[in-house]
């Protein structure tokens, strides 16, 4: 694990690899005008992969390298096993229920979703509900310090 390219061995770059920040090999790119220099990493598309659940593998299969290899706005994401494009997690995160919700399961996922809103634990199923803004730092936006 690495937070920056200082981190790493001196042949080696900080890069994501969709499930967090790990030292790699650098991909030769094109050089950049008027540089010398080349680039590190492979891009990386936004959003965060959706967790891993402790004690459960997905298929163990290599069906990604990066984002780069998944269409659209899919990464390449971490299966416990192996690595599978999927889409991203929504930002923001849902609300606290005061008590348990409809006992339904209306979604498995953000991407079932209209924009604006995630796939939310009702405490007996799940629906789309719309999502509280996380503020920079990652404070919730909604509470006041």
């Amino acid at each position: 694990m690495c937070r920056s390219d200082r981190d790493c061995p001196a042949t080696r770059k900080c890069c994501s690899n969709g499930c967090g920040q790990l030292c790699m090999a650098p991909v030769l790119g094109k050089v950049l005008a008027g540089s010398d220099a080349v680039a590190p990493c492979i891009a990386v598309k936004p959003g965060a992969c959706p967790a891993v659940l402790r004690g459960s593998l997905g298929p163990c299969v290599e069906g990604c390298h990066s984002d780069s290899d998944c269409s659209k706005a899919e990464k390449c994401c971490s299966t416990g096993c192996g690595h599978v494009c999927k889409p991203p997690k929504r930002p923001g995160i849902c609300p606290t229920l005061q008590r348990p919700g409809l006992c339904v399961e209306k979604c498995s996922r953000d991407a079932q979703c209209p924009g604006g809103q995630k796939c939310c634990r009702t405490g007996c199923g799940r629906i789309c509900m719309g999502v509280i803004p996380r503020a920079p730092g990652g404070a919730r936006a909604d509470v006041q310090t």
